[in-house]
């Protein structure tokens, strides 16, 4: 008899997800360094492309939240924001892949 809640569409999405990414990264060692930059550097450009998307969607989840909620400012998207973020991707993307590395001891 199982008596957990039944699972909401949201929680459902974002395990599938998850799950999709955690099997997609099992590929990322066999990669090339140029590959990986290169989709890091697309991903920056498609979140400057689609500013106008992500800011609307995160107004909509932002309008189901209280704002004085500590968490609000943490997850309130600006321009400027975004732009760090493509930033943030693209200094990603310069850093040498550490595949295969040995951490130091």
């Amino acid at each position: 008899m199982n008596t957990a809640p039944p699972k909401q569409p949201a929680e459902s999405s974002l395990r599938q997800g998850l799950l999709a990414t955690r099997e997609a990264s099992r590929s990322l060692p066999g990669c090339s360094e140029s590959s990986i930059e290169s989709v890091l550097n697309d991903l920056a450009a498609s979140v400057l492309a689609s500013t106008t998307e992500l800011l609307a969607a995160n107004a909509r989840d932002l309008a189901r939240m209280d704002q004085a909620d500590a968490k609000y400012d943490r997850l309130l998207l600006n321009p400027e924001r975004l732009q760090a973020v493509a930033a943030d991707l693209r200094s990603v993307a310069r850093l040498p892949n550490p595949a295969g590395m040995t951490p130091p001891s």
